[in-house]
């Protein structure tokens, strides 16, 4: 017989630009940054507030002791819309990556994915990818 409900229940989370221009004042006394947000005010993935911040903190922390640039943009991935937020540095964080293992699990949870690249002008990229919740 087959199971009428779905086992996982995908909920739609806080709308991303409004978290992360809140949690911004407070990044910003700890680090240098840069903050570039092009998402509507209705995106929302499966991420709590709570999640994004969280999310963000780490990201932060991991680079704190350089300067950095935050960028929150829509993209489409393998045809389905995403929430991306890059973090750029000029170079490989000195840290040990504690502050990346939560980020992990949360991105991992939510069904989103974390990469790094190298950065056009050299330096290094973290993309954390998750997947966009459409509105009902």
């Amino acid at each position: 017989m087959e199971v009428a409900r779905p086992e996982v229940v995908i909920a739609r989370g806080a709308p991303v630009a409004e978290t992360v221009l809140a949690i911004v004042p407070l990044l910003r006394e700890v680090a240098n940054l840069e903050v570039h947000v092009d998402i509507s005010t209705t995106t929302a993935t499966r991420c709590s507030a709570e999640e994004l911040e969280h999310l963000l903190i780490g990201l932060v922390l991991d680079a704190v002791d350089q300067r950095m640039a935050l960028t929150v943009r829509e993209r489409a991935i393998e045809g389905a819309p995403h929430v991306e937020i890059v973090r750029g540095t000029s170079k490989e964080p000195d840290g040990d990556g504690h502050e990346l293992r939560t980020v992990t699990a949360i991105i991992e949870r939510n069904g989103g994915e974390l990469a790094t690249s190298e950065r056009r002008g050299g330096g290094i990229e973290l993309i954390l990818s998750l997947p966009i919740i459409p509105s009902f």
